[in-house]
């Protein structure tokens, strides 16, 4: 069981920071404690939940100063 949480914390860590950003609430990747069923249910929820990422504007195109040959 111990083995277990301190395994689970290698991984919450870092899915903490993904749903965050992705703008999902963070303490769902706590069900990752959850032993067999937990990991499961916090890839379901990155697989299926709705991603509220706001996209980069596109980059202006580069204008070219030479001519192509």
């Amino acid at each position: 069981m111990i083995t277990w949480l301190a395994l689970s914390t290698l991984f919450i860590v870092p899915l903490w920071r993904i749903f965050r950003r992705v703008g999902l609430k963070p303490g769902y990747t706590l069900f990752w404690v959850l032993p067999l069923l937990g990991p499961l249910i916090v890839l379901m929820i990155l697989a299926f939940g709705a991603w509220r990422i706001v996209p980069q504007p596109a980059p202006e195109a580069s204008v070219m100063t030479e001519p192509l040959p």
